[in-house]
């Protein structure tokens, strides 16, 4: 339920918006020269509006929709929504233009000068028009894997700035708005329900939370060549609480470290007194991790994320890991390994030396029961199997594997592959489980 009405909420704004300024503006398609051009312009205007809002509302961590949906979809369907706030206002800013020219009996391009010349904060709503160009253009596909994350991010904060430039032209000289009360309590209760959902969500939870507990590094330790753990306490620990599988946004109160937040999955299972986060290096900032000392205070916004025991639906469980995509899975595994499922762990690595947390696993392995069969990619004189986690190994190596839920995580092309081998022997793609840090 709290699902359905999640995608709900994100899929009906724009409708909603729809009906309420039909019902609040019958004159909007009057008679008069340009009216009806001039109504899909204003609806545009406030379409575009309420999609950008709705986009900031889905990665605010309004706490039921993450439950719910979890940061990996959400953050998708955020993406997905990208251009279409950019295209519908640039929609309202030439249909409208179009539709006054009609009326006064001027050229277009003489109405788009006496609207930015002759209206307060139109120059403005220009502006942030140009701000959602600029951020999606940034975000194209194409174009966001060129660019630093950082660079991405922090232009990405414009958009907030944009929005409220938006608001203000709107409250100025909004027709809408001008002419009808209810429309106009409706749009500020949207705005202020939004605005105080990012204060409270993406702010001050994250600040209350390390006022609280004044998070530290406590430990730093080399898992192998390329992969570094972190060690976090800090203050009444035993109320700081998460499910095995979550993650966190770690931001390092560190010299060198003026980067945005960044994901990273917690790699043990709570016990009240410290969490920890396993690192892989692959960037410049995850390259720095191996040179925090112990003392380095730590900024966290969570846990988040729906990659939990919880979502498993049978007494048998495959998981299946790829690199550093055993982190979450290996605290995930404690959690259903506690609930009595019957737990088997394919483990994909270049070569044995890279298997991360290896006297855990074996531990578990002998204590409780977790089938542990680690592949290798490069074949070696060892035992175990060899080769990529494909429909095939899966096969060979749990003939069951379709009676079993499946949690998988590890690098997106692996992912992908494995999630279409598995669909294609007829796993249920509702039996897959998995989260992608696609932020």
């Amino acid at each position: 339920m709290q699902r359905k009405l999640a995608v709900l909420l994100a899929l009906l704004t724009m409708p909603v918006v729809i009906v309420v300024f039909w019902v609040t503006s019958p004159a909007s398609t009057s008679a008069y020269p340009g009216a009806l051009v001039t109504a899909f312009g204003r609806l545009c205007g406030l379409l575009g509006a309420a999609s950008a809002l709705t986009q900031l509302m889905l990665i605010g961590r309004l706490p039921w929709i993450e439950k719910a949906l979890g940061m990996d979809k959400l953050a998708r369907m955020h993406a997905a929504l990208g251009p279409v706030p950019f295209f519908l206002l640039l929609a309202h800013a030439i249909l409208l233009s179009a539709g006054a020219a009609a009326a006064a009996e001027i050229s277009l391009w003489r109405q788009v000068g006496d609207y930015i010349i002759g209206y307060p904060y139109v120059l403005l709503a220009a502006i942030a028009l140009g701000v959602f160009f600029f951020v999606d253009l940034l975000s194209n596909p194409f174009v966001r894997p060129r660019i630093r994350f950082e660079v991405w991010y922090y232009v990405h904060l414009f958009m907030y700035a944009a929005v409220a430039l938006a608001f203000a032209h709107q409250i100025v000289v909004g027709t809408t708005l001008i002419t009808s009360r209810a429309f106009r309590i409706i749009w500020f209760v949207f705005y202020a329900a939004v605005i105080l959902q990012f204060a409270g969500f993406r702010l001050g939870k994250p600040m209350a939370l390390y006022l609280k507990h004044r998070f530290a590094v406590a430990e730093v330790t080399k898992e192998i060549w390329n992969t570094t753990s972190l060690i976090i306490t800090g203050r009444r620990m035993e109320d700081f609480r998460y499910r095995g599988g979550q993650f966190i946004f770690v931001r390092f109160l560190a010299p060198g470290y003026r980067e945005p937040f960044h994901p990273f999955s917690l790699s043990r299972p709570p016990d009240g007194k410290s969490f920890r986060l396993t690192i892989k290096s692959v960037g410049d900032y995850t390259a720095k991790v191996a040179d925090l000392k112990p003392g380095t205070r730590v900024f966290i916004e969570g846990p988040l994320g729906v990659f939990t025991a919880d979502r498993s639906r049978r007494e048998k469980v495959l998981c299946i890991a790829g690199g550093v995509g055993i982190t979450p899975i290996r605290s995930l595994i404690k959690d259903l390994l506690d609930r009595g499922t019957d737990v088997v762990l394919l483990y994909g690595v270049r070569n044995p030396q890279e298997l991360i947390f290896r006297e855990e696993l074996e531990r578990l392995q002998r204590d409780r029961g977790l089938v542990l069969l680690p592949v290798s990619s490069e074949k070696t004189d060892g035992a175990g199997l060899t080769g990529f986690i494909d429909g095939a190994l899966i096969r060979r190596a749990v003939p069951d594997f379709v009676e079993r839920d499946v949690f998988l995580c590890g690098p997106p092309v692996m992912m992908k592959l494995v999630t279409r081998s598995l669909t294609a022997a007829g796993v249920s793609r509702w039996d897959i489980y998995s989260e992608r840090f696609g932020f």
